[in-house]
This record gives C-alpha cells, sequence and structure tokens, in this order.
C-alpha cells in the first residue's frame, strides 16, 4: 500500500492500477470455478485470468465492473502502445472502440507452450 499512495506503483511494478482488481473479484473467481461441476476439471491445473472468469461466469468486482484482460488488446494498446499525450488527444472511453481480442498465453510468455 506504501508503493502505491507514494506514487512509487508504476516505477517499481510497471502495471498501472487503472484495470486494478480488489482481492474480491478473485474470491468471486475461486467460487464460481469451483461450484461449475461441467469445467471444474478442465479448468483445475490451469493458468486463468480473472478477468476472463469474470465474463465467463459474469460477476463484477466491487465497484461494478469487469477489468479487460492482463492478455487482451484493450488492456494492452492503452497500457504499453499509448502515451500519455497520445491518449489525452483522444475522445473519452476511446478504449471500447479498441477490439477486444485476446493474445494466446504462449505470445505472453514469449514462446510457443511444450505439447502435451
Amino acid at each position: 500500500q506504501r508503493s502505491v499512495a507514494s506514487g512509487e506503483w508504476d516505477d517499481k511494478v510497471g502495471l498501472p492500477l487503472d484495470h486494478a482488481e480488489s482481492p474480491r473479484l478473485t474470491g468471486r473467481a475461486v467460487v464460481n470455478v469451483a461450484l461449475d461441476e461441467t469445467n471444474l476439471r478442465d479448468k483445475s491445473g490451469t493458468y486463468q485470468v480473472v478477468a476472463e472468469l469474470a465474463e465467463e461466469y459474469q460477476f463484477t468486482d466491487i465497484d461494478g465492473r469487469v477489468p479487460p484482460s492482463i492478455r487482451s488488446l484493450r488492456f494492452l494498446i492503452p497500457t504499453y502502445g499509448l502515451d500519455e499525450e497520445t491518449k489525452q488527444k483522444l475522445p473519452p472511453n476511446y478504449e471500447k472502440w479498441i477490439p477486444d481480442w485476446k493474445l494466446p498465453f504462449w505470445v505472453m510468455a514469449q514462446g510457443q507452450p511444450p505439447q502435451r
């Protein structure tokens, strides 16, 4: 919390807080997956993105939002592809016009995963 309050978060961690998720969103994801008898076995032991689970199971964070997936162009372009000067020139809510396409996990990990 000290890093957030002092403004050191962006310098030390590099992830913006604009789309931060509360711990409650993660908890809701765990509960929804645990109660999903149909898909529990498929999801168990795999990587899951909480924002994507929120979309799938239709739950929201405590403020009513569903943050974009960290794999989504809707997250990646504004976060890493646009500087602040460019963002200021764009209309409000410009992010909704960015496609919500998601990169495969292997692209995010910088390499094709091993074959099973």
